[in-house]
């Protein structure tokens, strides 16, 4: 009998291990999903109410940065997909998957868009970078720097 005892114990025992590791890898994930970075376009600083760092790229609310970008953009809520005009470039690109869509050309993006607590949320650098901004990063700093090519 006692060893029975001794065998549930140990099962329990081992099952409050597996959860409190689990529970520190959850955890840890989004202690490290809720690390966040500065953004400075053209010397100013942007603030973003939910930037995040996804796969060590930062991802910023779709529609903040489009207007900072001065791009128009269309939304189509049934498929997820937006497009965004600036001058002669277009770009369209599907929450979910990682090719944007660039005058017609794909590119393949490290991390795709997604929806972060009910916010479309789109990789800064891919988007600054396709409308043909320079786009630095600070390690130190943890700041993103973009700026216009004149």
């Amino acid at each position: 009998m006692r060893n029975r005892i001794s065998s549930i114990m140990d099962m329990k025992k081992a099952g409050m291990a597996i959860a409190c590791v689990a529970l520190i890898i959850t955890l840890g994930a989004e202690v490290a999903f809720a690390e966040s970075a500065s953004v400075v376009l053209n010397g100013s600083e942007l603030t973003f109410d939910q930037p995040a760092i996804v796969e060590n790229r930062t991802l910023v609310p779709l529609r903040a940065i489009f207007d900072e970008l001065g791009a128009g953009i269309e939304w189509d809520q049934s498929t997820h997909i937006v497009t965004a005009v600036r001058g002669n470039i277009t770009i369209t690109i599907q929450i979910g998957s990682n090719i944007l869509t660039k005058n017609g050309e794909q590119i393949t993006l490290d991390v795709p868009p997604q929806i972060i607590d009910g916010r479309a949320m789109v990789p800064l650098r891919a988007i600054a970078e396709s409308f043909g901004t320079e786009v630095g990063w600070d390690p130190t700093t943890r700041t993103v720097t973009i700026n216009e090519k004149y």
